[in-house]
C-alpha cells in the first residue's frame, strides 16, 4: 500500500468514528429524552384526572349540600296552632242581665223550671230555651207543649224591642213536633223540655210564654210565663 492510500484509509476511519459518535449520541438522546417525553405525555391524563378529583372534592367540602330533615327533626318542628273557631251550632248563653226574674213557675200542679236560653250562631233554629217540667199530681198526667198549633195555644217570646216571635219546634223528652208534643208525666220525676225559635232576641228577652194543655179532669189550656228584667 502506498503512502497516499494509507492516508485516505485513516481519514475514512476518522470520519466513520465521528459518524458513529454522532449516531450514538442521537440514539442515546432519543432513548432518554424521547421515551421520557412519551411517558410524561401518557401520564398527563392521570395527573389531570387526579387534579380534577381533588378540585371536585374541595368544592364539595366548601359548598355544603342541602339535605332533607331527619324524622326526628321533622317531628320536633313546632306546628303553628290554628285559631280556635267555635262550631257554627255551638250555643252561647245569654248574658246575665237576660236571666228571668223567677226561674220557677208553678201552674196547674206542674213545676216549670227555666234552665236557660241560648243563641245558636248562624244556624236554624237560632234561639232555644231549655226547661225541666215536674208533675206534682199523685197520679200520671198527660201534658202537651205547643209551638204554633193555633193563635191561642202557642209558645212565643217578646224581646226588649217589642218583637214577638212564635216557636217553630217544641220537645219533651225524646218527642218533638212543630205544632205540639205530648208526654206522660209521672209524679215527682222531672223531664227535660225545649222550645225552639227561628229568630233571636235583638237585645234581650222580656217575656217567654209557653202554651200548654193538660188532659183529663180539671185540665185545659193554660199559659206558663217567665218574665225578664
Amino acid at each position: 500500500m502506498s503512502k497516499k492510500e494509507h492516508k485516505s484509509s485513516a481519514v475514512l476511519a476518522w470520519c466513520l468514528g465521528i459518524l458513529a459518535t454522532v449516531i450514538g449520541g442521537v440514539v442515546t438522546y432519543w432513548l432518554t429524552e424521547g421515551v421520557g417525553s412519551l411517558v410524561s405525555t401518557q401520564s398527563t391524563p392521570g395527573i389531570s384526572s387526579s387534579a380534577e378529583d381533588s378540585a371536585s372534592q374541595q368544592l364539595e367540602e366548601d359548598v355544603p349540600m342541602s339535605s332533607a330533615p331527619s324524622v326526628s327533626e321533622a317531628e320536633s318542628v313546632p306546628v303553628p296552632e290554628s285559631n280556635s273557631v267555635p262550631a257554627e251550632d255551638s250555643p252561647v248563653e245569654l248574658p246575665n242581665q237576660f236571666q228571668p226574674v223567677a226561674a220557677t213557675v208553678i201552674e196547674k200542679g206542674f213545676t216549670f223550671e227555666l234552665v236557660g236560653c241560648k243563641n245558636n250562631t248562624n244556624t236554624v233554629p237560632a234561639f232555644m230555651c231549655n226547661l225541666l217540667i215536674e208533675s206534682d199530681h199523685n197520679d200520671e198526667r198527660i201534658l202537651s207543649l205547643h209551638a204554633a198549633s193555633s193563635r191561642r195555644w202557642r209558645s212565643r217570646f217578646i224581646d226588649s224591642q217589642g218583637n214577638e216571635v212564635t216557636s217553630s219546634l217544641v220537645k219533651i223528652g225524646e218527642r218533638e213536633g212543630d205544632r205540639e208534643v205530648k208526654a206522660d208525666l209521672s209524679p215527682g220525676i222531672p223531664i227535660k223540655a225545649s222550645v225552639y225559635f227561628d229568630a233571636s232576641p235583638e237585645s234581650g228577652l222580656k217575656l217567654l210564654d209557653l202554651g200548654t194543655y193538660l188532659y183529663g179532669n180539671g185540665g185545659g189550656s193554660f199559659s206558663v210565663e217567665f218574665r225578664f228584667d
